[in-house]
């Protein structure tokens, strides 16, 4: 695959900003071309090790919650692999706060249903 540099300036929606490097990144995540991929957060990111495109020979590609693609080029495969595994434990970071924020906030909820809502026992005082 050759490899065109472009900012991009020329493109709108999905590929604004990456041009037509981005969208051939892109192109190689529809045909397999993925080593691992994840999604988080209403976006979905991938690991291309290999590319085929001597611009970017590794890439850790995005599509954000809006739909629009963008990419981080790599020179190794253990730099990319590297920045994957960082980038996952990231999320995984993330997905343990946010379910304690959902704890929190179910524990809260059924605090104050407790308080509008008081069982006999809290209710029947000795006097």
């Amino acid at each position: 695959m050759s490899c065109i540099r472009e900012p991009g300036d020329n493109y709108r929606g999905k590929f604004e900003g990456v041009g037509e490097l981005g969208e051939k990144l892109y192109m190689l995540t529809m045909d397999g071309g993925l080593e691992d991929q994840v999604t988080w957060a209403e976006s979905w990111y991938g690991l291309i090790n290999n590319t085929g495109l001597a611009c970017v020979p590794h890439a850790i590609v995005y599509e954000d919650s809006q739909g629009f693609f963008g990419f981080k080029m790599f020179d190794t495969a253990g730099e990319a692999s590297r920045a994957w595994q960082d980038h996952l434990q990231e999320i995984e970071k993330e997905e343990i706060w946010a379910e304690q924020l959902a704890e929190d906030a179910a524990a809260e909820e059924s605090y104050h249903e407790d308080l509008k809502n008081p069982s006999p026992e809290q209710t029947d005082l000795p006097f």
